[in-house]
């Protein structure tokens, strides 16, 4: 999920949300760096239950510009973080030991490049972490793409790097991403096919350690600039033909 704003996650008896303030993040001395907070719902009260920050934080890397919480885990991005260009971005995992959260990993793209804006999206789900990049200039400029992590043990290791098979220049493929056990929707929002940044959504599903591509999703009624994918709701159970399985994609702009 991105936007820094609200994801949740169910474990036991106990829920989990996580909100994030990477605008501000005053307490941490450095401009727009950026921070999470977790709540913990014990069945009648929402009460605080961690702070989290990179580890490496630094001024405007807009920790916390998307996030996402899986059972033991959460996935924070900051699109902004220079580790290896400027703006080329990162994502941090953090693993729940009792109340405390603790970062376990740093992710970056294999390939990174200034201005990709890796971290803008992120979804995690079981053992597997997705972060979108939707500046990467993988063929073309702003195509975008989106990189799947998996975990063994304490360590996650990029495994595989999505890119829309007609992608073209600006699609920015990956400003959302959603995921439910086995199945995954990435949106492109602005996918010009049919019409000018009309956008469209993309669904994955993953066969042993590889995810493919299953079906691009478009609206009915497509109109210039509906930006189609801006939001994605996780997929519900799976997405196979016949299933009844439920996917919820949001269209911004016309009615």
């Amino acid at each position: 999920m991105r936007g820094g704003s609200v994801f949740h996650s169910s474990h036991s008896i106990w829920i989990y949300l996580l909100l994030t303030d990477y605008k501000l993040a005053k307490r941490l001395t450095h401009s727009n760096a950026g921070s999470a907070h977790i709540y913990k719902y014990n069945g009648s009260t929402w009460a605080h239950q961690a702070f989290i920050f990179a580890s490496d934080r630094a001024a405007s890397d807009e920790f916390g510009c998307a996030v996402a919480l899986s059972g033991n885990y959460a996935i924070v991005g900051a699109r902004e973080d220079d580790d290896s260009y400027s703006g080329s971005g990162s994502a941090y995992i953090f693993f729940r030991d009792g109340d405390n959260w603790n970062q376990q990993a740093k992710l970056n793209a294999n390939d990174p490049q200034a201005d990709d804006a890796f971290g803008f999206s992120v979804a995690i789900s079981e053992d597997y972490a997705f972060v979108g990049a939707y500046a990467d200039d993988h063929d073309q400029a702003d195509i975008g793409s989106v990189y799947i992590f998996k975990r063994s043990g304490t360590t996650w290791s990029q495994t595989q790097k999505l890119t829309p098979t007609d992608g073209e220049k600006g699609d920015y493929f990956g400003f959302d991403i959603a995921i439910s056990n086995n199945d995954a929707v990435i949106s492109s929002e602005k996918d010009n096919d049919p019409c000018s940044n009309t956008g469209s959504a993309y669904l994955y599903h993953r066969d042993g350690e590889t995810w493919h591509f299953l079906y691009r999703l478009t609206a009915q009624d497509s109109e210039p600039d509906d930006y189609f994918g801006r939001s994605i709701a996780p997929p519900e159970e799976k997405i196979t033909p016949l299933d009844g399985a439920l996917l919820m994609i949001s269209n911004s702009k016309n009615l």
